[in-house]
């Protein structure tokens, strides 16, 4: 080929001038050549160029360190070459004599698209690799660095002692994407953990502590003291069955928070005299026992009071009974409705069963409930009281 009759000094047959070696210089500086023979020798007019080896059994061999000197007169150590190789089959590039590549006397081998920058040392006896572009397969490597991106850190890579070989497989991109680490502080998008374990607490947009749940979300989480804010808040809270005693009234607190509606039952109950049986309710001031609208209805008879809801449609008398329950529920701010149903037993003789119905407005918050009796002591009976509240 024309770029290799340069001048060399068995050519010349006399040392070589400067610019006999600024001529030759500028000729192979980035010069490429692709070689597809079986074999080809890298020899002194190769210098500075990028051999591409092409073919399925290369073998590329290069020209003795001594020669090389000899013919371009200069430093050893001026001659480069760099070597790619094209072809799926591996290439072999081997010395010449005893002549070494980074110092032992063997030759290298090149895969697919693998590339090594050689350069003659300054010993004049073989081959430094001062540039390499290697395809992995399957390399051992001991605590691998990566310089950082102005080259004054490194990422130094550490492992722990294992009991067998473990697969790391990466996954199929379909984009650029960045590693997940422990304690490097990453937003993940798309991820599905599968029992999962959640250490200490959570936060973010997605998990909310709403003592309300006012938000109504599917997709976000409640803490566990919201929840039970809620729960505490709005679900019903039962009063123990109780005995109404033997006074003239019982009294139920209720629980803390806004009450929307609160259920009576009650059951047997009796009096020592006669008169009527009432629910009453109150506020933080007490219990209130005006201004109630309020009546018991069988069809036939009724019964009214605004002393409290009455829960009798006819007088009640000594040893008779009655059963029920009434629903009082707020309407607007303190009003409250009432409505049930009360089953009277006259010892024997007669039963009625009466509708009841009645309205009140509080000074405040509903935070109690009474029975009372204006037929003289209760003798006997039970009650409960459910409140729910709301949110």
């Amino acid at each position: 080929m024309a770029d290799r009759d340069l001048v060399s000094r068995s050519g010349k047959g006399a040392a070589l001038t400067s610019a006999d070696h600024d001529q030759n210089l500028n000729a192979l500086a980035s010069t490429t050549e692709t070689q597809t023979g079986a074999t080809y020798e890298v020899v002194f007019t190769d210098h500075n160029k990028l051999i591409e080896l092409n073919n399925a059994s290369m073998t590329c061999t290069l020209d003795a360190v001594a020669d090389i000197a000899a013919a371009i007169d200069s430093g050893v150590s001026d001659f480069r070459i760099n070597l790619f190789n094209l072809n799926s089959a591996a290439a072999t590039v081997s010395p010449t004599g005893s002549d070494t590549i980074n110092g032992v006397n063997a030759s290298i081998t090149l895969l697919q698209y693998e590339s090594v920058i050689l350069q003659t040392n300054t010993a004049g006896d073989g081959w430094d690799i001062v540039g390499v572009r290697k395809q992995l397969a399957s390399p051992l490597l001991t605590t691998p660095q990566i310089q950082d991106t102005s080259a004054d850190h490194q990422y130094i890579f550490a492992v722990n002692e294992l009991t067998a070989d473990r697969t790391v497989t990466l996954p199929l991109l379909t984009g650029n994407d960045t590693f997940v680490f422990e304690a490097h502080t990453q937003t993940l998008t798309n991820k599905t953990l599968t029992s999962a374990v959640l250490n200490t607490s959570i936060s973010g947009t997605a998990f909310l502590d709403e003592d309300n749940m006012a938000s109504d979300s599917d997709v976000k989480a409640a803490s566990q003291q919201s929840i039970k804010a809620y729960v505490d808040r709005t679900a019903g809270t039962i009063s123990a069955r109780a005995s109404v005693g033997t006074s003239t009234s019982a009294t139920d607190t209720g629980p803390t928070g806004t009450v929307e509606e609160l259920r009576v039952s009650f059951a047997a109950l009796s009096t020592a005299g006669s008169g009527d049986i009432l629910i009453r309710i109150g506020d933080s001031g007490g219990v209130e026992s005006t201004g109630y609208r309020s009546s018991a209805d069988t069809g036939s008879d009724s019964n009214s009071a605004s002393t409290g809801f009455v829960l009798n449609s006819a007088s009640v008398a000594a040893a008779d009974v009655i059963d029920g329950f009434v629903i009082i529920s707020r309407t607007t701010s303190n009003s409250w409705v009432c409505s049930g149903t009360a089953y009277h037993n006259n010892s024997g003789s007669w039963t009625k069963t009466a509708a009841i119905g009645g309205f009140k407005t509080l000074s405040g918050a509903l935070d109690r409930v009474q029975l009372v009796s204006t037929a003289g002591n209760f003798d006997g009976g039970v009650w409960k009281v459910v409140y729910t509240r709301s949110a």
